[in-house]
């Protein structure tokens, strides 16, 4: 028989593929929307690499909890570290504060009780400020003029004086200037109180009016009392 020149064929039929045979068959799964994994297709993979959708989720939530005592802990820091500077901060003005307010006790001190002996700064010449008379102090006497003196006793703590002229005795208080020299002198009762509060504003005024250059503060005790120039 003769062999024909028309090659047969085989007819596939409408609407089937051949992908499926060459290819052994292709897993086509339906995406979620917008094209992402569906949640059951993440757990099937988290299945086959043999871990539970469960605990997966406790891993996540634990590694949350984590950061978030992280942050926590970071935050905690920073508020100590913001507390101990401030704490820092007042110490150390405190501690200036201490210092200036010790300087300034000390100083004056010094300038009231420190810095002279007033029972012998008080003895020499003096003139009445404004006149030409001169009174003599002595360590015991204060001699007005050849026939009056008065004996004195001087407590330089509370800057009073105990005076007697025959018969008479008084009491009084001095002050002396800040060089010490000029003396007021007055009389009254006073106690080591009393001229200690009355001092404490003349002697930070002294010293402001010296610290801008002014010329020394006068003692003066006030209306009544007598001031003494050293000569």
């Amino acid at each position: 028989m003769g062999v024909s020149g028309k090659s047969s064929s085989t007819s596939v039929p409408a609407g089937s593929s051949r992908s499926g045979s060459l290819s052994g068959g292709t897993d086509q799964r339906p995406l979620g929307d917008s094209g992402s994994v569906p949640e059951d297709s993440i757990a099937s993979r988290r299945l086959a690499h043999g871990l539970s959708p469960e605990a997966t989720a406790k891993a996540d939530a634990a590694e949350l909890r984590r950061k978030e005592k992280e942050a926590s802990a970071e935050d905690r820091k920073r508020k100590f570290q913001r507390q101990h500077k401030a704490k820092m901060v007042r110490r150390a003005l405190i501690a200036v504060a201490v210092v200036l307010v010790a300087g300034v006790v000390f100083g004056f001190w010094l300038l009231r009780w420190g810095l002279y002996d007033d029972a012998s700064s008080i003895q020499g010449q003096w003139r009445v400020k404004g006149t030409d008379t001169v009174i003599n102090i002595t360590d015991e006497d204060i001699v007005l003029t050849d026939e009056v003196a008065y004996d004195y006793v001087i407590d330089p703590d509370a800057k009073t004086l105990a005076f007697t002229f025959g018969g008479l005795t008084g009491n009084g208080r001095y002050r002396f200037s800040l060089d010490h020299s000029q003396l007021a002198i007055d009389d009254g009762e006073f106690d080591w109180g009393s001229t200690l509060v009355a001092d404490i504003p003349w002697t930070f005024d002294a010293v402001a009016q010296k610290l801008v250059g002014h010329p020394e503060k006068s003692p003066s005790l006030g209306e009544g009392d007598m001031v003494l120039e050293r000569m």
